[in-house]
C-alpha cells in the first residue's frame, strides 16, 4: 500500500495530556473573549471547554 501514512498510536496519558494543554489555551482565549466583550466568542469557547473536559473525563 504505497502511499498511505500510518500515524503513531497515542496513548492515553499522551491524550489526556494533549487535552489539558488544550483545556488551558481555550482559558486563555475565552479570557481575551472576556476582554474585548464578544459574548458570543465567550460561550462558544465555554462549550469547547466542556466538550474538552467530558473527553478528559472519559480517559
Amino acid at each position: 500500500m504505497a502511499g498511505k501514512v500510518h500515524k503513531r498510536r497515542v496513548s492515553s496519558k499522551q491524550k489526556a495530556s494533549q487535552l489539558f494543554r488544550f483545556w488551558h489555551n481555550m482559558q486563555d482565549i475565552k479570557s481575551e473573549a472576556e476582554q474585548i466583550a464578544d459574548r458570543e466568542l465567550v460561550l462558544l469557547v465555554g462549550m469547547v471547554e466542556l466538550l474538552v473536559e467530558e473527553r478528559v473525563a472519559a480517559l
